[in-house]
């Protein structure tokens, strides 16, 4: 349709006009379910092997960047680092002087960790400090400073743009898997997912050890209902640990001493899968405490109105309970919400 100097598209309204949404919406579906699943298998192989192999993808990114770039310089993300943005001016001048390939990039979290390994092993550097420079191939020893000294010195930049350039060798496969920080033949329970002390408010974990804690909690749900009629009192003590064990989980974490994340440990240490956020778990299991320890009363026979051995005790908090936490855990042990 034209109009005046306008031309109006008019599109035809689809026959049947479910027809391609339901379409566009079956393939959405199937597309995110299988995602979903090679993800979800994908962190049930073992986790060493699988940070290696993330760690190689690392570094040839690295090795990309700095073989093909006279000057590659990787920053601190986010933009907060001063000497980043100082260093970038200088590059700046330099690539107006003297026309070099310049390379700028953020240093994610699995390069920077493949670089560490590589200048521990290298250069003995334990502390990574931004900018991270390479020249021709070569580290700039130090960063921004040992920089703008080589370019405000008389020479410049040029004998270093001009030298040979140094090839970017990553590590084969046995020296990041040896010099992994969580690398252990053995359980370790006495380590923090993502580094850090244990003996402390845990605020990270592995996905794979939350999925079982969820599956052993599953165990004694359905055994805490399955007691509920028959021995209200051993009904009690079940929900009881289950409660024990979240209150301790969320003060401390999964390991060293929370019974059931303790043995969750030792059992998925192997395929203990990706670092992830503690915290919102606490604060679910915070509510598993509440509503288990409630029951302690009636599990040592002390609730009001119970019989002497404290078999026929009523339980404040009983099957509904049970039930609400069992379809809960049963969740967490498949899809880890």
């Amino acid at each position: 349709m034209r109009t005046g100097d306008a031309s109006v598209i008019v599109p035809l309204a689809p026959v049947a006009g479910v027809g391609p949404a339901r379409r566009g919406f079956c393939a959405t579906v199937r597309e995110s379910t299988s995602r979903f699943l090679r993800e979800y298998v994908r962190e049930w192989q073992p986790t060493d092997e699988r940070a290696v192999v993330r760690l190689g993808e690392a570094l040839q990114r690295l090795k990309f960047a700095i073989d093909g770039n006279d000057v590659a310089v990787f920053v601190k993300p986010g933009g907060l680092c001063p000497f980043c943005t100082l260093t970038e001016q200088l590059l700046h001048s330099a690539q107006a002087a003297h026309g070099c390939l310049v390379h700028v990039e953020d240093l994610l979290h699995d390069e920077r960790e493949g670089l560490k390994m590589m200048l521990v092993g290298e250069l003995g550097e334990r502390v990574l400090t931004y900018p991270v420079i390479y020249l021709r191939g070569a580290r700039v020893i130090g960063g921004y400073e040992e920089f703008k000294t080589l370019h405000d010195s008389a020479e410049g930049l040029a004998p270093a743009l001009g030298r040979e350039r140094i090839l970017f060798e990553p590590p084969d496969r046995d020296r990041p898997l040896e010099t992994l920080p969580s690398k252990s033949e053995r359980p370790r329970l006495f380590y923090q997912a993502g580094g850090g002390s244990w003996c402390a408010f845990q605020q990270l974990l592995f996905g794979n050890v939350l999925r079982v804690i969820a599956l052993f909690q599953v165990v004694l749900l359905v055994l805490a209902l399955s007691l509920q009629s028959s021995s209200p009192h051993a009904a009690a003590l079940v929900l009881a640990i289950v409660g024990v064990d979240a209150a301790v989980f969320v003060l401390v974490g999964p390991a060293p001493f929370a019974p059931l994340g303790a043995l969750a440990t030792l059992v998925a240490w192997r395929r203990r899968g990706s670092v992830a956020s503690a915290v919102p778990y606490k604060f679910t299991f915070a509510l598993y405490a509440v509503g288990c320890l409630a029951n302690l009363p009636c599990a040592f026979g002390t609730e009001a109105g119970s019989g002497e051995d404290g078999t026929n005790c009523p339980l404040p908090n009983g099957e509904s309970l049970a039930t609400t936490l069992l379809v809960n855990s049963s969740i967490l042990a498949t899809f880890r919400f």
